[in-house]
């Protein structure tokens, strides 16, 4: 009996630091956040891929995001939802649209542009600062380096 009740405790307490700890991921994410985003490419890249680092700025509030940067640097704008999958620690940006208008305001950019997609992330709450990494193909990389205003 008493091993039976040592589970039900041990679940129940489990549950409520799992409960807790989204309800705080959730919190945290609320805000500006601005730093450095670097791209990197291993192997042969496309022409279109800048390797390089430049600024950027994401605004999370309540499950929408805006990015702004530089208008010609890979992931760098944009604007829709964010929703947050603490199992596996991703951070999952969704466009409002398919159309962006581009550089010039009439023809569309390369989607590439544009911050989309599942981006693994690490929080350090000391810090304030918010990490998100993603890799495509296996080739092209995307690490945001980013602290909370």
């Amino acid at each position: 009996m008493k091993r039976v009740i040592f589970i039900i405790i041990f679940v129940s307490i489990c549950g409520i630091i799992n409960t807790g700890c989204k309800k705080e991921i959730y919190y945290k994410l609320n805000g500006n956040f601005s730093g450095t985003v670097t791209t990197t490419c291993k192997g042969t890249c496309e022409s279109w891929f800048e390797i390089g680092t430049t600024t950027t700025t994401i605004n999370f509030d309540n499950g929408r995001f805006t990015c702004s940067g530089s208008p010609t640097k890979i992931l760098t704008k944009g604007s829709g939802t964010y929703s947050v999958d603490n199992n596996r620690f991703m951070i999952i940006f969704e466009q409002d649209s398919e159309y962006f208008p581009g550089t010039d305001g009439n023809s569309d950019d390369f989607d590439g542009l544009r911050l989309v997609g599942e981006f693994n992330y690490t929080i350090n709450a000391k810090k304030n600062t918010l990490k998100l990494t993603q890799t495509w193909d296996g080739v092209y990389s995307w690490e945001f380096d980013l602290e909370k205003n």
